[in-house]
């Protein structure tokens, strides 16, 4: 894994340049610019695999410096135990993967239309009123 330590972002694009010769590897990315007050404006540690950041476009700048544009939206987060890990890792000479954990989504409560006594028609109610319904009335 390679450390990449980014002075200022591109800030047109909000994007960062990443010099084609050094992505042999696995990126860990920090972007040390600073705001007035001393804080970090991106005080992440971030991570992109070599493959996908090699797709990205190319940007040629003075002296013949090939980059790769990469948008910062695209990097990936690391927590403070992925961190320590990716750096075990690096020492140990392990390939280092994030095992990214699926997103739960709930699923979308069940309605149902039914027409109330007293007059209300069309009234939707959730499976789960329902069934609190038929228990009280049972």
């Amino acid at each position: 894994m390679i450390n990449i330590y980014i002075k200022a972002p591109i800030w047109k694009t909000e994007s960062i340049g990443v010099n084609k010769k050094i992505i042999k590897d696995d990126l860990l990315i920090e972007i040390t610019y600073t705001k007035a007050d001393g804080e970090r404006l991106y005080p992440h540690v971030y991570y992109m695999r070599k493959d996908i950041a090699l797709r990205y476009p190319i940007q040629e700048v003075s002296g013949g410096v090939k980059l790769h544009i990469i948008p910062i939206h695209d990097l990936t987060v690391l927590t403070k135990d992925q961190i320590e890990y990716a750096q075990y890792c690096q020492v140990e000479r392990i390939p280092f993967r994030i095992q990214y954990e699926p997103k739960v989504v709930p699923p979308e409560p069940k309605t149902e239309t039914i027409d109330l006594p007293g007059g209300a028609k069309g009234v939707k109610i959730s499976e789960s009123v329902q069934q609190r319904m038929d228990w009280v009335n049972n």
